[in-house]
């Protein structure tokens, strides 16, 4: 060998059970806990890092219709859910918030932190967050939708409704008790998505390609009046949480 080189030292290999314990005490170095066999646990918090109290998580099994097995989370935002030895036993676990805002009644979903199916017998620890807004891992919005409709008309005719900016400006904490901040959209069709909920200061602008900017009218729909801004908050559309605004140009 040449000098100035060591031979390398053999590595010693883990055996299995010897592996597990190494991970899990990996697993618990990082701040996390380890799985426990046949439970679901985890915490639950808002997007400040606070623990929420009193929400209800639950266990699916998802070879089974219908078969859930639930837990309420403490002081800490902390749950535990005992899943038992179900065969066959793949589990996925989901938590709502449930609050009133202006007498529509909310259940809205939680961020897990993994959103894997996973084995009864390995356990899993699934952490959740309540957030305003943001895509949900099915592709939904964890804020609401706006329904925006354009009153133009004539020689005022919006030519692309795509190109209509809509920006909010929160008059009030948010539903979680956050600050808010200044949001803008663009429509879908007639929807604004993931709004955060609260009450807004709104205006909309019409941005066509090449063209300079231009101010919109807009109220919210059950108003008379169109005005250069409208204070709008949601509210029941159709038995669910939402807002109606129209717009039309000067």
């Amino acid at each position: 060998m040449p000098s100035g080189f060591s031979s390398p030292r053999p590595r010693a290999l883990l055996t299995l059970p010897a592996a597990i314990m190494w991970l899990a005490a990996c697993t618990v170095a990082l701040g996390q806990a380890a799985p426990e066999p046949y439970v679901a646990s985890g915490r639950v918090v808002d997007a400040r890092g606070n623990p929420l109290a009193g929400v209800q998580v639950f266990a699916d099994n998802t070879a089974y219709y219908n078969f859930n097995v639930f837990a309420v989370t403490d002081e800490d935002g902390r749950y535990r859910i005992e899943l038992g030895d179900v065969t066959p036993s793949s589990w996925r676990v989901a938590g709502y918030v449930e609050r009133r805002y202006n007498d529509v009644r909310l259940q809205l979903p939680l961020r897990p932190s993994a959103n894997q199916a996973f084995a009864g017998a390995t356990g899993a620890v699934r952490d959740f967050t309540w957030l305003m807004q943001g895509e949900t891992p099915e592709g939904d919005h964890y804020g609401v939708t706006v329904y925006l409709y354009d009153a133009s008309c004539c020689d005022s005719y919006v030519d692309d409704t795509a190109r209509i900016e809509v920006t909010f400006v929160p008059l009030a904490p948010l539903l979680d008790g956050s600050e808010g901040e200044i949001v803008v959209r663009y429509p879908d069709g007639t929807h604004l998505v993931d709004v955060p909920v609260t009450k807004y200061r709104v205006s909309a602008r019409y941005v066509p390609e090449g063209s300079a900017p231009v101010a919109m009218l807009i109220k919210e729909r059950r108003a008379d009046d169109f005005t250069p801004t409208t204070d709008a908050d949601f509210h029941d559309v159709w038995g669910y949480l939402g807002m109606e605004l129209e717009v039309m140009l000067p």
